[in-house]
């Protein structure tokens, strides 16, 4: 999967100088979503927990989440030069999920899943920045940046073993 960085962007306009009335703008977290298989995102990814009712049977993901990436209402407008969302009057904020464990560089815990109505959304936290012999480390910090929307209950599970 694709690191978080430019599918986690807010944007917020607190007044309408930019564009003529309060707003926001979020990324299109979504993007290449059962797509470019390059990019390793599609319902495949969907963490079992959030796959899986509490009786073991399995979600029909189609019907539970028909919609992807950030949550966002109708009143958003995907704009395509910007690849994102726009939301004239929508709340949204941003939410930082961390694991402070020991391994914390060395076991992964992502995709994480966050879902909240009909919306799933996926974050995969950032890149390995670490060199090893003209390598990457495959070390990566479990930081998740999220973006979610006020006043609305979230699901989350993690792909690998919880946190601690």
């Amino acid at each position: 999967m694709d690191c978080d960085g430019p599918k986690k962007v807010l944007i917020k306009m607190l007044d309408s100088s930019f564009l003529g009335e309060v707003s926001e703008v979020v990324s299109q977290s979504e993007f290449e979503w059962g797509g470019d298989m390059r990019r390793g995102l599609g319902d495949y990814r969907i963490p079992l927990a959030l796959q899986t009712h509490n009786d073991g049977s399995r979600v029909n993901i189609t019907e539970t989440y028909p919609y992807k990436g950030i949550y966002r209402d109708a009143d958003c407008e995907f704009m395509s030069d910007w690849q994102s969302y726009y939301c004239p009057g929508v709340n949204h904020d941003m939410m930082i999920i961390e694991s402070l464990d020991a391994d914390t560089e060395n076991r992964r815990i992502s995709p994480v899943g966050l879902a909240a109505g009909e919306f799933i959304d996926l974050i995969n936290g950032p890149m390995d920045h670490g060199w090893c012999l003209g390598y990457t480390c495959q070390e990566r910090i479990s930081t998740f940046y999220t973006i979610v929307r006020n006043g609305f209950n979230y699901s989350l599970a993690f792909t690998g073993t919880n946190p601690q």
